[in-house]
């Protein structure tokens, strides 16, 4: 994906022959909406982290909130000075954040966010790839 981020003038997003997305790296990348803040909490109290979810998700500058795997993935507009708020936010709301970080968005962000699966995730048996392969082979004649 770094290569395609370099290279190319225009990119296509392709789930399971679908197209999701075309446009520029850059274009795609901006489309999620800002930096994402990923938090891993504290697994002490799940209603405390639910309650700082829900208040994260009401501040005007976060975008959306999505769970990934034990990891909480918040796009927020302007990280820089999102992380505080979301620090006093959460320890507001009674949870504890055991680590954050503060990227901007990357191609495979954008696949993630188009997709719901990660590039590299393989999904369903050799069956069903084969399955796959033939219902091709029949679309196209």
């Amino acid at each position: 994906m770094e290569e395609a981020d370099h290279l190319c003038d225009r990119i296509a997003i392709i789930d399971r022959g679908v197209i999701r997305a075309i446009d520029s790296p850059e274009a795609l990348k901006r489309a999620l909406g800002g930096d994402l803040v990923t938090l891993r909490f504290e697994p002490r109290s799940p209603e405390s982290i639910r309650a700082a979810l829900a208040a994260l998700e009401a501040h005007p500058f976060v975008v959306s909130v999505r769970a990934q795997d034990e990891f909480h993935v918040v796009v927020v507009r302007d990280g820089d000075t999102a992380v505080p708020a979301i620090f006093r936010t959460v320890e507001d709301a009674g949870a504890e954040i055991s680590s954050i970080t503060l990227k901007k968005p990357s191609l495979d962000d954008v696949y993630l966010s188009f997709t719901g699966r990660e590039l590299r995730q393989e999904s369903g048996t050799r069956e069903d790839a084969m399955r796959e392969r033939m219902r091709m082979r029949r679309i196209r004649r």
